[in-house]
């Protein structure tokens, strides 16, 4: 079984938040680091305005867009992952393939980011920020998956593929398993990253998870970014 070795700490995460109809994803904030503490600001731009024309009213705690937090930034966000103390956080880390051993090193921001920190009833999901062009190891969901009928194996191989040409985002990345079947996208918030990725390295990827329900199915991937120095490396 694949296991995160190796924690890169994001420099941001990215909030973003699904339409429970559509289930469109956008990107309505950011959570950063401000000196020894935590800053949470919403981001002003296409995605919030359409957030909020679908009906987004703000994350529960924060509630006014156009201020920056920096008072229980992370107290309100850690109270969407389970406790440290509790028995089943060991099981916790192993859904996300986390290795055991990183239980008492990996910070709380890195937590958030590597776990994306979703609940059923809202619709947030943290994304990762890396920094730069580091060697990166971490578990991505596809989005998508349903559209898609073709099924998949644990341990499949996944190859992303960049799709500029896509009418609803030039951004977009697809997900494409061994056999050339589409699984599904790489989740908005993400794509900026895999794009960066796909321009100046090698992207691996191999299913580590398939679960959730019929209207639901989850697919979980292992992607390891390697960076080819002076090499472009485009897959596609």
């Amino acid at each position: 079984m694949r296991k995160l070795s190796h924690i890169v700490e994001p420099t941001s995460l990215l909030l973003s938040w699904q339409e429970p109809v559509t289930r469109n994803r956008y990107i309505v904030g950011e959570v950063s680091h401000a000196g020894d503490s935590f800053c949470f600001r919403y981001l002003p731009g296409p995605d919030l305005e359409e957030a909020k024309e679908h009906g987004f009213k703000g994350y529960l705690a924060f509630k006014h867009f156009d201020e920056e937090y920096r008072l229980g930034v992370m107290e309100s966000f850690m109270s969407r992952l389970p406790a440290r103390s509790r028995e089943d956080f060991d099981k916790f880390l192993a859904y996300w393939h986390i290795a055991s051993n990183l239980k008492a090193s990996i910070s709380d921001f890195s937590l958030l980011g590597y776990t994306g920190a979703s609940l059923p009833r809202d619709g947030f999901r943290f994304m990762p920020v890396f920094p730069g062009m580091e060697a990166v190891e971490f578990i991505v969901e596809i989005a998508g998956h349903r559209y898609h009928e073709n099924g998949c194996e644990i341990g499949e191989e996944v190859r992303f593929v960049a799709e500029p040409d896509n009418p609803h985002d030039p951004k977009a990345v697809t997900a494409v398993s061994a056999d050339g079947c589409k699984l599904g996208y790489v989740m908005h918030g993400l794509n900026n990253q895999f794009g960066e990725w796909l321009d100046s390295g090698l992207l691996r990827g191999e299913i580590v998870r398939v679960n959730g329900t019929a209207d639901r199915p989850v697919v979980l991937v292992y992607v390891e970014y390697e960076q080819h120095v002076g090499q472009l490396n485009r897959v596609g």
